[in-house]
């Protein structure tokens, strides 16, 4: 199989090209894109799917979906960088290692959650004592 060396977050709708898939919508979809990362060599592939959440795998292939919390929401512009910024927070601050990737991916969905629901992008993140107490 071909590798894919997609080290980084990717953009919306870059993982449909790189996959030669159309758009990705639904939890079925998320879970082949994922799948199909894994299977080119990535050791973590993750589709976020805006009110509908997240699915993500790893290596060990088991298939993970968390869902997101229902919000009214206001303005969705950088939701996307909220949930990315809170996961790497979470993952690269040390103090939190005990804490489960699931649950990381748990606390950014509430993160980006939260975000839509004010306008603006950066006075609608949370601080990161915020986070860490989540």
């Amino acid at each position: 199989s071909s590798g894919i060396n997609a080290e980084w977050p990717l953009r919306p709708g870059e993982a449909e090209r790189l996959l030669n898939m159309e758009d990705i919508r639904t939890v079925e979809e998320g879970f082949k894109a994922v799948q199909a990362f894994i299977d080119r060599g990535c050791n973590v592939a993750m589709v976020t799917l805006g009110s509908k959440g997240v699915v993500y795998c790893d290596r060990s292939k088991k298939l993970e979906h968390v869902q997101c919390p229902s919000v009214l929401a206001v303005d969705t512009t950088g939701a996307g960088d909220s949930f990315i910024g809170t996961l790497a927070h979470l993952v690269a601050k040390k103090e939190l290692e005990g804490i489960s990737f699931y649950r990381k991916v748990e606390i950014a969905c509430q993160v980006a959650s939260e975000s839509v629901t004010k306008t603006g992008t950066q006075s609608s993140y949370p601080c990161s004592y915020k986070i860490d107490d989540a």
